[in-house]
């Protein structure tokens, strides 16, 4: 899967991009999208706090409760640090900022993999009312900080391979609000580098008492995910589990069935998978809603089985 288009919702808000032409007319009911293309940049100079600085002179952006950070100058090679350093200084023009996805960067733009960011533990430390953040990409991404929020209700991380960094600043956070949890593990040659006990303490250590929502997805070890969780004791306490996008074969659909805690589930997501279709049979028995989509056969190269992520580079 490639990402091909820019967002037109964010939560439930429609995402209207700033320019000439658009002012904040209903800061609670819409997400404003600063972005820069190839264009406004080579052709007429721009950059892209030129655009943020006309956001931050409408006279509603007091009000303005999400943010959609678009293509910048070059995200291939320069970092995202001076849009979170931006993004501090003028916290006081955002107090009531609650949303933010961080890179909404489409193929045409840059790959995931190429999109570079910093550190954003300044944005987790100056944005208190943040409830749902969305980062895309993870090319330079780290907390320095563990990820302490008392408000974040939602964590959301697109990548083609999550450093074992981020996921250690997750696990050692204290998010004691959180309900949806969304990681995008990917590969190992595109920077996802956590093991299983990386991940282990999400599973079993009651970390987000309010979580529903868990998703561990488009890994290239999806079976090994499959099988820690379906022994873990979050099941028992989530309502929707996403292993979704990944490598997924009868090995972890395996352990998944033999679970007593899976058909406790409302909704299982497992498309984009590599189960055979007896194993997809039983999904669909299991009398809960399960999403089985998207069959993959894997690939025989030289004797060895090739089995693919969704989203890579």
């Amino acid at each position: 899967m490639t990402i091909g288009e820019h967002l037109r919702t964010f939560g439930d808000k429609v995402v209207k991009d700033y320019d000439d032409d658009f002012r904040i007319t209903d800061p609670k009911g819409e997400s404003v999208r600063i972005s820069l293309s190839y264009d406004e940049f080579n052709d007429d100079g721009l950059f892209w706090e030129d655009k943020l600085d006309k956001v931050l002179a409408d006279p509603r952006v007091e009000e303005l409760q999400s943010l959609v950070i678009g293509a910048w100058e070059d995200v291939g090679s320069q970092d995202s640090e001076f849009i979170v350093e931006l993004l501090v200084n003028n916290k006081d023009n955002l107090p009531n900022l609650r949303e933010l996805f961080f890179g909404d960067i489409v193929l045409e733009e840059s790959e995931v993999s190429w999109i570079n960011h910093a550190d954003m533990s300044p944005i987790i430390a100056n944005f208190p009312k943040l409830t749902h953040f969305v980062i895309r990409g993870s090319n330079g991404l780290e907390f320095e900080q563990p990820i302490d929020h008392d408000n974040l209700r939602s964590l959301v991380i697109q990548c083609g391979g999550l450093p074992r960094k981020v996921v250690e600043r997750i696990a050692t956070g204290k998010m004691p609000n959180l309900e949806h949890l969304e990681l995008w593990l990917g590969e190992d040659n595109y920077g996802g580098n956590c093991s299983m006990d990386d991940l282990r303490p999400i599973a079993y250590e009651n970390l987000f008492p309010k979580l529903v929502f868990l998703g561990l997805k488009n890994s290239e070890v999806q079976d090994a995910i499959a099988e820690l969780v379906a022994n873990s004791p979050i099941l028992k306490q989530i309502k929707i589990l996403d292993l979704s996008m990944g490598t997924l074969s009868d090995k972890g659909g395996n352990a998944l069935l033999a679970s007593p805690d899976i058909k406790k589930l409302e909704f299982l997501d497992l498309q984009h998978h590599y189960l055979s279709s007896d194993m997809i049979k039983k999904f669909r028995s299991l009398g809960i809603n399960v999403c089985v989509d998207d069959q993959q056969e894997a690939e025989l190269n030289d004797d060895e089985i090739w089995r693919f992520v969704q989203v890579s580079e």
